[in-house]
């Protein structure tokens, strides 16, 4: 098939477009408000950006609590999400007011940074404290919701679980089997991974 992704024509029941970008990493973004009140909500549209300076990027919009928290207060943190967690993770995507926690509305915990205020997952076998560098408002078609703004972060204090470092001196990311978004409502569950080394 072929369509005008301008127009979105695609003619199909659902948008197709999450699914052809798949999967996609999960950024499990914890935040500290103005308020006080921790927020925790997952993002599929994140990534690494650059390795030098460790750089990662999210998009959401001004209405979501993170987003929002990430630049007013000029911090975030990126929680990994596993498998065991997925559940708990699609709890915290659940709307509720600012002065309400998704911590709380999920039974999860929060733990303190080391040079950042908002609280890492304490569940959370990995957690990457960020301070804000920039955000980016995307262009909207008229009428199409509301604009994404693409919120990028330096990564100031890395948190690994020592359980997933081998006597090699790696991360095994079989061991940490990280949840990644698959299009629609699916998942994908990490735990293989196959070594080609560059020619």
């Amino acid at each position: 098939m072929l369509y005008d992704a301008i127009k979105n024509n695609h003619g199909l029941k659902h948008d197709p477009f999450k699914a052809l970008v798949s999967p996609r990493p999960i950024a499990w973004i914890s935040t500290l408000g103005r308020n006080g009140v921790a927020n925790l909500a997952p993002y599929s549209a994140y990534n690494m950006v650059s390795n030098n300076p460790h750089m990662v990027m999210f998009a959401g919009s001004m209405k979501q609590h993170s987003t929002k928290h990430a630049i007013e207060t000029g911090e975030f943190v990126v929680n990994v999400v596993p498998a065991r967690l997925l559940k708990a993770m699609n709890l915290t995507s659940t709307r509720i007011p600012e002065d309400e926690s998704e911590f709380a509305l999920a039974g999860l915990s929060e733990a303190p940074c080391e040079k950042v205020r908002a609280p890492r997952l304490a569940e959370s076998p990995i957690s990457l404290e960020c301070t804000f560098h920039s955000a980016t408002t995307l262009p909207t078609p008229a009428n199409q919701g509301r604009p994404s703004v693409v919120v990028f972060g330096l990564v100031v204090c890395v948190h690994i679980d020592d359980d997933l470092i081998t006597e090699e001196g790696r991360v095994d990311v079989t061991r940490i089997q990280p949840a990644s978004r698959a299009g629609y409502f699916d998942y994908g569950l990490f735990d293989k991974s196959i070594e080609l080394k560059r020619p």
